[in-house]
């Protein structure tokens, strides 16, 4: 399985590199930048002989702990979706809709990557390039960042804290309390010129931040 993907993406996804095979999971990645972030792109295909289905989906990843994981997630610095979901622009109401199907015979499994690279191109791309996009003209993001790199915390002491924090907020970003949390928070929603949209995702954005500051090497 791993020459035939290997084979096709060359020919039609050749700034994506095979990196991985982890839980079933085929990892393939490129690495783009955006001003002062790197940006790991994926996509993860997973193969089922017996189940006879794939299935694929795309991450871009800033924060590099969050990678080569099957989590689907909505975020800033890490966004992991299904590629069906970004192809459709909604979800399957049903399995059918949710893979995508072979018969286990040679020439309809290369028929169906073919099917997925060609979805990744048409759909998956242009979903990773709005990520990046994002990354380089979003105000909260930029602020944010300016914050974490006037930081001089211990990170592993902030790890500790981060997640004790975390545990005792019952693991609802809204209910944790630690003051680097409330300190980038706070000068986040001063921002003029935020709408509705921005200050529902300043929560989100100020753990995702501070997590980057602690995990980044």
């Amino acid at each position: 399985m791993k020459e035939l993907l290997v084979n096709c993406f060359k020919v039609h996804l050749p700034d994506f590199d095979f990196v991985l095979y982890k839980n079933s999971t085929y990892y393939f990645q490129r690495v783009r930048h955006s001003g002062s972030w790197q940006v790991f792109e994926t996509l993860n295909i997973i193969f089922g002989l017996k189940d006879k289905m794939f299935s694929c989906s795309v991450a871009s990843t800033v924060n590099k702990a969050y990678l080569f994981t099957s989590t689907y997630n909505k975020g800033f610095l890490v966004n992991h979706a299904d590629l069906l979901v970004i192809k459709t622009g909604s979800g399957a109401s049903n399995i059918e809709d949710s893979y995508y199907w072979h018969n286990g015979k040679i020439r309809t499994v290369e028929k169906v990557i073919d099917q997925i690279a060609s979805d990744i191109k048409n759909h998956g791309l242009t979903y990773l390039d709005q990520k990046l996009k994002m990354l380089g003209t979003n105000v909260l993001l930029q602020h944010g960042l300016a914050f974490i790199q006037e930081l001089t915390l211990e990170k592993q002491k902030l790890k500790k804290e981060i997640e004790a924090d975390r545990k005792n907020a019952e693991y609802l970003l809204s209910r944790m309390k630690h003051p680097i949390l409330i300190e980038l928070s706070s000068r986040l929603r001063n921002i003029p010129g935020q709408t509705r949209e921005d200050r529902t995702e300043i929560t989100g954005l100020t753990l995702e931040l501070v997590e980057y500051y602690y995990e980044r090497q």
